[in-house]
């Protein structure tokens, strides 16, 4: 898997982590790893787990020191990363790490829109055409049945069968599908405009952090942020659509 991570250095980090690799657990950000193992189940398999899954079950492990149950922040895209990394200009380079790892190394990053879209999702009888079609280039045709299963478990919520987090339980093994994964990283076209104006193709965590060995080359980011104009970044990067939390009711 070709990936990217946008970062904000001066030179001697840009050297340290060429040989040494974006490892610590105690530097930058980290993103908690569902603790639920990477799989293709099929979506009626997860709903039966979920549904005699304890109403407390830790998700995460929050307490963890274990590099494995985190994960580095990247994207799928030069675009993702070019933002992130003009998300600081305190030091002197705005740069891209490219970087090549396998799939069981990454998980889907849900932070910025599927733990978000989901609860918005659900509340809508039928979704419109386009943003179907939108979401299936996204995450592949998979996600329309996590969404339907959503809208399941809503249901029984609402007859207080089952507890709210059952669903953002459900998106976590969305984030662990390596079906889902694969069709994410694939998607080229439509940009996602997340949370706090996030922009990117894909968003992604690679778990135990960046090894050395994974880096193919550390460049200059593209010159765009999250105030980038959509005209200008669907010109730049040919993005044919565009889907918005914000606008999914």
């Amino acid at each position: 898997m070709r990936l990217y991570r946008g970062l904000n250095l001066d030179r001697a980090e840009i050297e340290f982590i060429r040989n040494n690799g974006d490892m610590s657990i105690d530097v930058g950000s980290w993103l908690l790893k569902p603790l639920i193992d990477h799989h293709n189940l099929s979506v009626e398999e997860i709903k039966e787990k979920i549904l005699i899954e304890p109403h407390d079950i830790e998700r995460y492990d929050r307490n963890s020191k274990d590099i494995l149950n985190v994960g580095k922040y990247v994207t799928g895209c030069a675009l993702g990363a070019s933002t992130y990394s003009f998300d600081n200009n305190e030091k002197e380079d705005n740069v891209i790490l490219e970087l090549e790892c396998d799939l069981n190394q990454v998980f889907i990053d849900g932070k910025d829109f599927l733990y978000n879209s989901f609860p918005r999702l659900i509340k809508q009888d039928q979704i419109e055409p386009k943003l179907k079609s939108n979401l299936v280039d996204v995450f592949g045709r998979k996600i329309l049945q996590y969404i339907d299963m959503a809208k399941q478990l809503e249901i029984a919520k609402q007859f207080e069968a089952i507890e709210s987090s059952k669903i953002f339980r459900l998106v976590d093994y969305v984030c662990m599908d390596t079906d889902v994964i694969k069709s994410h990283l694939k998607n080229k076209d439509i940009l996602i405009q997340g949370r706090y104006s996030t922009r990117f193709l894909s968003a992604f965590a690679i778990i135990g952090g960046i090894k050395p060995e994974m880096i193919i080359d550390i460049r200059k980011s593209d010159s765009i942020n999250r105030q980038t104009s959509i005209d200008y970044l669907q010109n730049k990067y040919n993005i044919k659509n565009l889907i918005n939390i914000y606008e999914i009711n």
